[in-house]
């Protein structure tokens, strides 16, 4: 199993029509692909966990890379699990200009987080807490 963590900034601010519509676009093409994860919105930035076989998922990491609606897409981890962190979702979703972020644990609006590679431990890293903070919503 192959876990990739990114964020993102869009070229112009999603409303949240456009992110509803996008995201049943989205879930039904991960459940297709066999990748699940979370996503994490907030004024423009975008956080993201995606996992699934490696190459699945590193070709839709590039498709996302590509996307002329997102820029400054910065990896932060992609490493080889033992198992999905997410299993349940095709894309566990949450919009962060709707949530009271102050509660979040770790939240600052563009984390500045260290690569896996780098910061050791991954699954206690801030970047993965903040994720799992939102596992208990759905």
């Amino acid at each position: 199993m192959f876990h990739l963590v990114y964020t993102s900034t869009a070229v112009a601010p999603f409303s949240g029509f456009e992110l509803l519509a996008g995201l049943a676009l989205y879930r039904a093409k991960n459940l297709r692909l066999g990748i699940t994860g979370l996503l994490l919105y907030k004024q423009g930035e975008f956080m993201q966990a995606l996992e699934g076989e490696e190459a699945t998922v590193r070709s839709l990491f590039a498709t996302i890379r590509d996307d002329p609606r997102h820029q400054h897409v910065h990896l932060l981890v992609g490493l080889e699990v033992p198992k999905r962190y997410f299993p349940r979702w095709s894309m566990g979703f949450n919009n962060l200009d709707e949530t009271e972020t102050s509660a979040v644990p770790d939240y600052t609006p563009r984390p500045d987080l260290p690569a896996a590679h780098k910061c050791g431990d991954w699954k206690n890293s801030i970047a993965m807490r903040m994720l799992a903070s939102f596992m208990h919503e759905y």
